[in-house]
């Protein structure tokens, strides 16, 4: 509904560049239009852009080179039935829309993470694709709080790639047994060291160590960070 004050403002303003998403695909059409140079911009990680672009190429998950990205056969099916309900213009136009990036795309990512599935991005796009770092950046800044200032004291005393962190975002709150099933996970199954952040939803007043198995905490201590938001 917005494409056609879009347009009008294109108009107005002459950009010399547009940077969009994949979530308005028609924005990259509009500038393709009037020769304006355009750049998407991946906000979700070169990962889930790769497996994203080859689901809508092949209409399949089978055959993707990555086996590590997969979906179980539950999500395999909400995927199918969601599918279903997205019409070809759509999909086409979302493959378009990421294919629209000229010379460039820019992908919330950075190498050392996603490496291999950034290369993968620059072959099937023809363009290279350029990781530009986290828009969420944990750093040490000056006068900072005393607690994350020993966070990166805590890091920098552990090995390269030797640490996990967890955070499933500002809109999605672990149930209680998920809570507990990733506890026994870091616990009992990975070795890693890791912070791990657990949000509870404002105005649910669960002590942390009720939410986690009894004595987790002194188990992994020096091991493992857990940073709680309310």
């Amino acid at each position: 509904m917005a494409s056609p004050s879009f347009y009008d403002i294109l108009d107005r303003i002459k950009p010399d560049l547009l940077i969009y998403d994949v979530f308005q695909p028609w924005a990259a059409e509009a500038a393709a239009s009037r020769k304006i140079p355009t750049v998407c911009y991946g906000i979700t990680g070169a990962a889930s852009m790769a497996f994203a672009h080859y689901l809508l190429r092949h209409r399949t998950t089978s055959g993707f080179p990555f086996p590590e990205i997969c979906m179980r056969p539950d999500e395999l099916k909400n995927l199918r039935k969601n599918y279903e309900n997205v019409n070809l213009d759509q999909r086409i136009a979302i493959l378009r829309a990421m294919e629209l990036s000229t010379k460039i795309c820019l992908i919330n990512t950075s190498r050392e993470i996603e490496g291999k599935y950034i290369d993968y991005i620059s072959e099937k796009l023809g363009n290279t694709a350029v990781p530009i770092g986290s828009l969420i950046r944990v750093q040490e800044k000056k006068g900072g709080k005393e607690e994350d200032v020993e966070m990166m004291k805590w890091l920098d005393g552990k090995q390269k790639h030797s640490t996990l962190y967890l955070s499933f975002g500002s809109e999605y709150y672990l149930s209680r047994e998920e809570i507990q099933e990733i506890a026994k996970g870091l616990e009992l199954i990975s070795s890693a060291n890791f912070i791990w952040v657990i949000r509870f939803s404002a105005g649910e007043e669960t002590p942390l160590e009720e939410a986690l198995p009894n004595g987790f905490l002194e188990r992994v201590k020096g091991r493992g960070i857990i940073v709680e938001i309310t």
